[in-house]
This record gives structure tokens, sequence and C-alpha cells, in this order.
């Protein structure tokens, strides 16, 4: 069975529903509590426990590692920036 794995996301403005996708990073407020590695490892949990949708996986080679660009799931969320650079890792 294969299984994708989140190895890091980047927020990104909407990118709406049809291809193509502008992509365009959101970066967070400097000085903020947590580090930026914790900050990436509670959005991974919360992405893979609320679920997400891979819109695509052309992505420009500027933004690498990222390879997909994904969407969370709304559910039990209120928050409306749900799209985000992702770096999957496929595995067997």
């Amino acid at each position: 069975m294969d299984k994708r794995i989140l190895r890091g996301l980047q927020l990104i403005q909407s990118v709406g529903e049809s291809e193509p996708f502008a992509i365009v990073p959101v970066f967070p407020p400097h000085g903020a509590v947590m580090s930026p590695e914790e900050v990436m490892a509670v959005r991974i949990k919360w992405a893979e426990k609320a679920g997400y949708s891979i819109l695509t996986k052309q992505v420009p080679g500027e933004f690498a590692p990222y390879n997909a660009v994904i969407r969370v799931s709304g559910a039990g969320t209120e928050d409306k920036n749900r799209d985000y650079l992702a770096q999957i890792a496929d595995t067997a």
C-alpha cells in the first residue's frame, strides 16, 4: 500500500479552483513565539489529521523542495487559508 508522507508545508495565498495556479507564499510575522521548525511540525500534524487533497504536482523549480500544492480540509476549522506548498514523499 502506498502512503504519502508530508515532510514540509509553506502557507500560500488561495490558488482558486482551477489551473494554472499562481503560487504566492505567505510568510509569518517575525518574532513568533514558536520556532519555524515547531510551526512546521504543528501544521503537518494538523494537515494529516484534517486530511488534504493534492491540487497539483506541477510546481515550478524555484519552490523546491516543495513538489505539490495541497488544500487542507475545512473540517473543524474556520481558517480560510488552507492552501499550501507541500513536500510530499511517497512510500511503498
